[in-house]
């Protein structure tokens, strides 16, 4: 939908001429699931998405069973790749929006004229609505319990941040561009921003909510095959989700939400258990 499932407005209201209609798509999805697909009777529901996917999950979680979306006997369960947006000054001063994943996130809030659906019909109060759909501030606010899959080293935050194409610099054939040092250092300063956000949220905290959190280069990997076959700690992301959801349905049992995150190795890319290739001879850099 273009809009991160957080739009809905036609293009004869918007600035760029342009339909954001994703609320109105998970809408109008979940209803016809629940009249005509037997949603309605289901024994749980897994609510989720990746990157644009996961945060537009992100802001609509909560209002699920609160807007009457799905009936509120059917158990609902997050699960969140990669939506971990974070406030942090651009690579060496860089100023345009392209730069800036909280300037993008107020661009995007202001066009689109979205302000209730980021707010969810209530379950995000912030004084200023943009953050409601920014996961630094919003993650924190889900009562919902969750899946979150993140890494430390998130490709599409570090491409934003450093102006380089994802996935392309670094690579199987790539270094970060010159001066490689200053790129490395920015990243693990990143990485370390994002690995305190993570593991200090008060839903993995109190372990109503798992986490798994890589050092690895990678972005939105649950549709892909490394979410199966690469494994932290011996487990992997389908694995950890998976424990997650029996956590879950087990309810008053002994079960524990996973929390499956690299917290011994410090640079970018690092464990023999990464699936994204970086030349050996790329300057990597400690955080």
């Amino acid at each position: 939908s273009s809009d991160a499932w957080m739009g809905d407005l036609g293009a004869n209201e918007s600035i760029a001429k342009v339909n954001w209609r994703g609320a109105r798509i998970v809408r109008s999805l979940l209803q016809h699931l629940v009249a005509d697909r037997g949603l309605g009777n289901a024994k749980l529901l897994i609510f989720g998405g990746a990157s644009a996917g996961g945060r537009g999950a992100m802001v609509h979680l909560d209002t699920l069973k609160k807007d009457g979306l799905v009936p509120r006997r059917v158990p609902v369960f997050g699960l969140l790749d990669s939506p971990y947006y974070i406030e942090m000054p651009p690579f060496r001063n860089l100023t345009m929006a392209d730069h800036s994943l909280s300037l993008q996130t107020q661009l995007v809030a202001k066009n689109m004229h979205n302000e209730a659906i980021l707010r969810g019909s209530g379950s995000c109060r912030l004084a200023e609505a943009w953050k409601c759909g920014f996961g630094q501030f919003r993650l924190s606010l889900l009562k919902t319990p969750f899946m979150l899959i993140h890494s430390q080293y998130d490709a599409y935050g570090i491409s934003v941040l450093e102006n380089i194409t994802l996935f392309q610099q670094p690579g199987p054939d790539e270094c970060f561009p010159e001066p490689q040092g200053a790129h490395y250092s920015f990243s693990g300063a990143y990485a370390g921003r994002i690995y305190k956000g993570l593991t200090t949220l008060p839903q993995v905290v109190k372990g109503k909510a798992g986490l798994y959190s890589t050092t690895c280069y990678q972005h939105a990997v649950a549709y892909d095959d490394v979410f199966g076959q690469q494994k932290l700690k011996g487990t992997s992301m389908a694995e950890a989700t998976e424990q997650a959801v029996d956590a879950f349905m087990a309810r008053h049992g002994p079960k524990k939400m996973p929390y499956i995150v690299d917290d011994t190795c410090a640079v970018f890319n690092c464990g023999q258990y990464c699936q994204s290739e970086v030349k050996s001879d790329c300057g990597l850099g400690p955080r």
